[in-house]
């Protein structure tokens, strides 16, 4: 049996995967990014354009537990990713929440390099660290459910029924429900034993 090839950084996100999101990364309209360092310190690069950076991150951390690579975990850090065109269309910047220390230059050029990139330049927004960290509904199902039902009934709230006073129809049973309680003063004479059941009966059906 062939041994099971050892898991690389391109298990998480592979050159070709980012090749097509940094060329969309224009300046203003940046993906959000997770770079850091493998046990072994090689560079891991993640970028997306829905998910939310600091999100980023827990979908890096899983992804590397699916593929068996292990992170340095101190070494994460997220943020967004931008080529600027206008400027120098070989060049990704890159904005952190922390600093990136010397050795990523060389680390992460290694892999954006293969994505046809030839520099690398960090930069660093300590706000970035203020983001909420809640997951964004899992599917576009999800959030137009949240968007049509805002209210939720409560447990013990309960859909009253129309009423005959808000003009409900009951169409054919309700002419013969008519015909029947015109009926019961006539079927109260002749049993006087129900009688006041049926006078009873009769009054609730008209006013009903």
């Amino acid at each position: 049996m062939a041994k099971k090839p050892d898991p690389t950084p391109e298990d998480i996100m592979s050159p070709a995967e980012m090749k097509p999101i940094l060329a969309r990364a224009k300046r203003g309209d940046a993906a959000s990014a997770v770079i850091g360092l493998t046990t072994d310190k090689q560079g891991v690069i993640l970028l997306d354009k829905k998910v939310k950076p600091k999100q980023l991150v827990a979908l890096l951390r899983k992804q590397a537990e699916a593929a068996g690579l292990e992170i340095d975990r101190s070494s994460l850090r997220f943020g967004t990713a931008s080529v600027d065109t206008e400027v120098n269309a070989a060049l990704v910047s890159f904005t952190l929440n922390k600093e990136a220390p010397g050795v990523y230059e060389l680390k992460m050029l290694a892999i954006l390099k293969k994505a046809g990139f030839a520099k690398v330049e960090f930069k660093t927004d300590v706000s970035l660290e203020n983001e909420p960290d809640t997951p964004a509904p899992s599917s576009p199902e999800e959030q137009k459910g949240q968007t049509r039902n805002p209210e939720v009934l409560s447990d013990t709230a309960q859909p009253s029924a129309p009423s005959s006073s808000q003009g409900f129809d009951f169409g054919p049973l309700g002419d013969e429900l008519e015909e029947l309680v015109k009926k019961m003063p006539a079927a109260a004479e002749r049993t006087p034993d129900l009688k006041d059941s049926l006078t009873l009966l009769s009054d609730t059906a008209r006013r009903a």
